[in-house]
Formats: C-alpha cells, structure tokens, sequence
C-alpha cells in the first residue's frame, strides 16, 4: 500500500509519461484482446514470468490509484463543483503563503490570475479523461465516469 501512494505522489511528475506509456500498451494489445478473447488484465500477465506480473500488476494499480486521486472531476456536477471548489481554496492558500513569503506564485495557485473554470476545462479535457479512457480497459464500470466528465465539461 505505501509503494501505492508513494508512486501516486510522484505519478503526478511524470502523469503525461504514464499516460502515453499506458496508452500505448493498451493499442499494443487490443488486436491481441479481439482475437483471443482475453480482457487486457489477463493479456498483461498471461505470458510472462512470476516477477514480470507482479511489476505488471503493480503497473496497473499504481493507474488506478493516480486516476482516483484526480476521479473529483469524475463525479456529478454538484459533487465534482464542491471538490474543486474545495482543491482551489487549498492550491490558492499554498500562493497565499508564496507571496506572504516574496516567492514566485504559481499561476494555479494565484488566487488574482487563475482562471478557474479555464483551468478544470483543460485538466479534464486533456488530462483526466484520456486517463479514464485507459482505465475503461481495466474497469469497464468507468463508462459511467466518463459520462459524467464529458457533462461536466459543458457545464
């Protein structure tokens, strides 16, 4: 569990890597997928040896894990307005602190220059649903997420 949310913590650094990277298996496999009838999940440790699974397995959870941590946006209008509402208060009290301090602000944490709505529009569009897309493959269930991140954009 702590090799979970220590490689969550750092996933965030290198999110667009593991996206690309994820995605790129999940094209890789899917011709694989429709001639065998094999979920990705299985194809990803069907032939390989005991320790190249549990890297593979750990691959996967470590997904899982880092799309949960931004799955806010994932949930219905309302909720997903308060838990963002709640992440800027927090990421605009961190710039708060840089400038009591005379550090630089970070745009996302400037309270004064942040576009909000800009903001959530463009982590969803180009960040959390492509993530989604490639969780689908393991969890089919997130069809209803991505529902609900495609209404949360036009609204």
């Amino acid at each position: 569990m702590m090799e979970l949310v220590v490689r969550n913590s750092k996933a965030g650094k290198k999110g667009l890597y593991a996206l690309l990277t994820m995605q790129y298996k999940v094209k890789q496999l899917q011709p694989l997928m429709q001639s065998t009838g094999n979920t990705l999940g299985e194809l990803l440790v069907k032939y390989v040896d005991d320790k190249e699974k549990v890297k593979r397995q750990q691959e996967v959870l470590n997904w899982v894990i880092h799309c949960s941590d931004l799955s806010n946006n994932a949930k219905e209008f309302d909720v997903s307005k308060r838990w963002n509402e709640c992440l800027m208060e927090e990421l605009f009290h961190q710039g708060d602190l840089e400038r009591k301090k005379g550090l630089k602000v970070s745009y996302i944490c400037d309270r004064y220059e942040c576009d909000c709505a800009v903001y959530q529009m463009v982590i969803i569009k180009k960040v959390v649903i492509p993530m989604f897309d490639v969780l689908e493959w393991f969890v089919p269930y997130v069809k209803c997420c991505k529902k609900n991140l495609e209404e949360n954009v036009e609204k």
